[in-house]
């Protein structure tokens, strides 16, 4: 309910295609409650692709804030522009892009535990990447160098 089509806020410059959003969740309940925390992680899957290790202040082009207002939730998208200021942090302006609803979660059915932990399961491929390799390094021109350890030899 409560819908705003993107082409009813005024054109402005929008923000670039890669960029990931600030993905804010406003309200107890996107904490308390499960059909909220539910909701909360699909949107989380949607919009920002695992956290960042480091965050540049000047690469926040834009925000998604999610309200739990009861058993609705707002949506709303922000562009953010950050102007000069007299001091070292910059000045903060937030302007509506669009779209904009707000919507209630009605019918629900979740998977038996089983079925969940299957889904939630990650692959032993990436578990199998994801370890590092002990002693193997990359030098300036992409090439693995390893270090063997030996006993002392005499000759």
């Amino acid at each position: 309910s409560n819908i705003k089509p993107t082409t009813s806020f005024s054109p402005g410059k929008s923000p670039s295609l890669l960029n990931r959003p600030c993905v804010i969740f406003q309200g107890d309940a996107f904490e308390t409650d499960t059909k909220m925390a539910r909701i909360k992680s699909l949107f989380l899957d949607m919009f920002s692709h695992g956290s960042p290790g480091k965050i540049n202040l000047a690469g926040i082009e834009h925000a998604i804030v999610l309200t739990a207002q009861g058993e609705k939730v707002s949506f709303k998208h922000y562009r953010i522009d950050l102007k000069k200021s007299g001091g070292r942090t910059p000045r903060v302006e937030v302007e509506e892009l669009g779209p904009s609803f707000e919507f209630e979660v009605r019918r629900e059915r979740t998977p038996s535990v089983d079925l969940e932990k299957q889904a939630c399961r990650k692959p032993k491929q990436v578990t199998k990447q994801a370890k590092m390799k002990k002693n193997t390094e990359r030098n300036a021109m992409g090439e693995t160098m390893g270090r063997v350890h030996m006993q002392k030899q005499t000759f």
